[in-house]
């Protein structure tokens, strides 16, 4: 089934420059003095305390005369905005909303954006989020000195550095990380790429390759407005998948002009040379808009004989691959009549990588894996505000992943095709969702979400090369769901109640039909409760699931015969054999997962521009898909691997488990079905059961030192305990803190200073250090701390030719700490952990771009 249907996004670029609460009548001290109206919109929300969305694309250019003196919230905003052409507009959350326009016709303006402003976590416009929100806009990447979603996803302490990642070497478990195509994934918890919810536009997309992350990797970087990210478990909003949270890439609504970029940059050491260049141009007008972004970036590979890291790899091995990308965005909107109008958006990306894995090096045997991949996103909508409050939009969407993979080997000078083949994914859907007002009370609207749709996905899973192996298998699953959510504020600031500031508590429900395979039901409540204007309590509770991947249902199949003795059966006869099964299983089911969080914001008026988040979160995540053997070389020996052993198997079990895949002999002798001792059955099944908790911590604090100058202080930390067991008979493993896990402590400190056009900014990054338990004796491996000095003028004023020049100096890992070393038995694996660990080094880049 073939179908182009297109979908739609409801969310705008905005900027968040501080979080506070709402409206306070009293009268406070503002020093804002004239300028952009960029910087004096972000010195008033420092020095109020509230919080500001406006699109910067749209404000660039404007001016405010500034403005001093004791004044309530509401007058010194009027006057920041008295002649800039802009006005403002109060949501139902408290924001305030920047729009195009005077007075009344700024009111006007107001509700049709407001009409459209959605937040990541929540399906109704304008809805408080009880779960915490890691907000990254474009202004916040370019002051860190990051050039793309990788660069960013790799700053944030809940995600992990595993799951589908171009770093990730050899000798990681496959159910820990791998290094395919060169993709660039979000993890958050270490719960697993496929557990971590990753939208575009507030889209699905394809998957990537065969774990069914989704990659972030090729997007146009001036395209980018925002990341918004929910560590929490959002499967009764948005569905599978959302286990460990959602990951929201929101690109620019609107963009009018020409802006053109280029960055260069390189590790110290050797390796990793980086170029990328970007050009975006776009228009707008009363009624809609239209703007196109295209990036090509190319990247070196960082070998092994360019780092000292340890004893073991040979110099050919690649710690990260060579890449090269081409993409391309497009945005466009128009209102067709007054309250109607239809959006567009289009993301087409191909990368090609390679690595290099000596296999042999003193043959020498070197594998050259090669990778073309291909997305294309596709989405569209029409918008119906159907009456004042209540808005419907018709959504759909196609999206497709085309991962080819080539393995060349060469043998003492002789190259031949060692494997070729395609994971290809395609995604399908269409939605019709409705939000707005039921009716009234004291404290506000009560509103409501509904909606429902169809989605489909298919998976084609072709090997070519070599032909003993060779498949072909094609997979579809389609699902048809409905959804909704209520959100009822109790008390509000405006009805003044003692104790009581404000209380909203909020609830939705998902249905999902997996046609012919199962039905999940998914709710989660969520509690805001404020007892002053000073700070607030937030809770949540839900429940989410993952639907097994078309990996781990049907791929890689294999019946594969060996001597008892290789799988611990040294009891038996010499001649003793095994049959050992592995690889997908059609029967699995959904993983399931139970998520709550409690979450202290405190936002004190005394001390505008402060704002600090604690929150504590606990996952108990079951019927999680795992390979139940760890150690096949124990299969028959250990009596934790007891129930995946079948004693002396008669005739119709041998007949089974030889249908069950591809046969291989790995014995020197045939067949014999009277010397088979034992089915070792080890195909993925649901087994396992994982316990997370932990602690999050979000802290900021901007102020003015004097004129235009401020300083902004950040702090985001995370610390993670988690455990698993794998089956019932085997023993619990704790999993944070230990190799290839991810660590119980991520930590990112920042301070940046700004006077005008110029920021200097710099982070301290903290990566905790692991266990490694591999051998008898568990090892301690040092974590990572690393500093980043970033230094950008913006030359906002003055004349033409300078005017929208943007600079930037960045100095990454200053200092070029280096990953402990782990012990390795094999040339091609990497002597660090991988999977949180970077080989980079100190890197130095600039960047350049100029606006029109």
């Amino acid at each position: 089934m073939k179908m182009r249907s297109l979908a739609a996004t409801l969310a705008t670029g905005v900027c968040v420059v501080a979080m506070a609460t709402p409206a306070q009548a009293q009268t406070r001290a503002y020093n804002i003095a004239a300028g952009s109206l960029k910087s004096a919109l972000d010195a008033y929300g420092r020095q109020s305390g509230r919080q500001i969305i406006y699109k910067a694309d749209d404000i660039r250019g404007a001016r405010s005369a500034g403005v001093r003196g004791s004044l309530s919230a509401e007058a010194a905003l009027a006057a920041l905005l008295r002649g800039t052409g802009f006005s403002y507009r109060i949501d139902t959350s408290g924001a305030i909303a920047i729009v195009a326009g005077e007075s009344e016709a700024g009111s006007a303006a107001a509700d049709s954006e407001d009409a459209e402003i959605i937040v990541t976590g929540s399906r109704i416009r304008g809805n408080s989020v009880a779960s915490p929100v890691v907000v990254r806009t474009a202004e916040d990447m370019r002051n860190a000195g990051q050039a793309s979603v990788a660069d960013v996803i790799r700053t944030i302490p809940q995600n992990f550095g595993g799951g589908s990642n171009a770093g990730v070497g050899y000798g990681v478990p496959e159910s820990r990380g791998t290094g395919f195509g060169g993709a660039a994934t979000i993890n958050l918890r270490g719960l697993g790429s496929d557990a971590t919810l990753t939208l575009l536009n507030g889209h699905r997309v394809a998957y990537g390759g065969a774990q069914q992350g989704i990659d972030v990797s090729a997007i146009p970087f001036l395209a980018l407005d925002r990341i918004e990210v929910v560590p929490d478990g959002s499967s009764a909003l948005y569905g599978s998948d959302a286990v460990a949270g959602v990951a929201n890439i929101l690109l620019k609504k609107r963009f009018d002009g020409l802006e053109a970029s280029a960055r260069w940059g390189a590790s110290t050491d050797g390796g990793n040379e980086q170029q990328q260049y970007g050009l975006i141009g776009g228009t707008s007008w009363d009624s809609g808009g239209v703007w196109l972004a295209y990036e090509f970036g190319r990247t070196t590979a960082i070998k092994a004989s360019q780092r000292d890291l340890g004893t073991g790899p040979a110099d050919e091995l690649m710690y990260q691959p060579n890449q090269k990308w081409h993409a391309v965005a497009f945005g466009a909107e128009q209102q067709i009549v007054p309250d109607l109008s239809i959006r567009l958006d289009a993301l087409y990306n191909r990368r090609s990588s390679n690595r290099i894995i000596p296999i042999v090096p003193t043959m020498p045997y070197n594998l050259d894996e090669r990778y073309e991949i291909e997305g294309l996103s596709l989405a569209s909508s029409l918008d119906w505000k159907v009456s004042p409050g209540w808005a419907v939009s018709l959504s759909g969407t196609y999206s497709m992943n085309s991962s080819d993979y080539r393995s060349v080997q060469t043998i003492s000078g002789v190259t031949s095709v060692a494997g070729s083949g395609c994971y290809c994914n395609e995604g399908m859907s269409a939605e019709l969702a409705a939000d707005g007002p039921l009716f009234t009370l004291p404290s506000g609207d009560i509103r409501v979400a509904v909606g429902g749709g169809y989605r489909a996905n298919y998976w084609h899973d072709q090997r070519t090369i070599p032909a003993a192996s060779a498949r072909d298998i094609r997979l579809t699953r389609d699902t048809v769901y409905a959804f909704g959510e209520i959100n009822v504020p109790i008390a509000s600031p405006a009805q003044d109640i003692a104790g009581l500031h404000s209380l909203n508590l909020a609830a939705a429900l998902r249905y999902e039909d997996y046609t012919g395979e199962y039905r999940v039901t998914t709710p989660k409540f969520g509690l805001i409760y404020a007892p002053s204007a000073d700070f607030e309590l937030k809770a949540t509770w839900g429940k989410s699931f993952r639907a097994p991947t078309f990996y781990e249902q049907l791929s890689g199949n294999s019946t594969i015969l060996y001597q008892a003795s290789r799988l611990g059966g040294s009891a038996y006869p010499a001649d003793a054999t095994v049959l050992f099964l592995a690889g997908g299983n059609l029967s699995l089911k959904p993983e399931r997962a139970t998520s709550w969080s409690a979450s202290f914001v405190a936002h004190p008026v005394a001390l505008a521009g402060a704002r600090l988040e604690v929150t504590y979160y606990e996952v108990d995540y079951r019927d999680r898909v795992v390979v139940p053997i760890l150690y096949s070389s124990t299969s028959l020996s250990n009596p934790i691997y007891g129930e995946q052993v079948t004693l002396s198997p008669n005739a119709a079990k041998l007949a089974a488990a030889l249908a069950a895949g591809t046969y291989t002999n790995a014995t020197t002798v045939p067949y014999d079905p009277a010397k088979v001792v034992a089915i070792i059955d080890n195909r993925r099944v649901n087994a396992s059961t994982q316990s997370i908790r932990g602690v999050d911590i979000d802290a900021r604090y901007g102020f003015d030192v004097g004129g235009a100058r401020k300083i902004d202080l950040s702090l985001y930390g995370s610390y993670i305990h988690s455990k698993q067991v794998l089956s019932a008979l085997q023993p619990e493993q704790p999993l944070a803190g230990y190799l290839f896990n991810p660590p119980h402590f991520r930590v990112r400190g920042g301070a940046a200073y700004s006077d005008r056009g110029f920021t200097l900014s710099s982070f301290v990054n903290y990566t905790g250090g692991v266990s490694d338990a591999r051998t008898a004796t568990s090892l301690a491996i040092d974590g990572m701390t690393t500093v980043d000095l970033i230094a950008r003028y913006r030359f906002e004023e003055g004349a033409s030719l300078l005017r929208g020049l943007d600079l930037s100096l960045s100095l990454e890992n200053m200092f070029n700490t280096k990953p402990s070393a782990i012990a390795t038995t094999i040339v091609y694996q990497p002597p660090y952990d991988s999977t949180n660990y970077s080989p980079v080094g100190r890197f130095v880049s600039f960047s350049i771009s100029k606006r029109w």
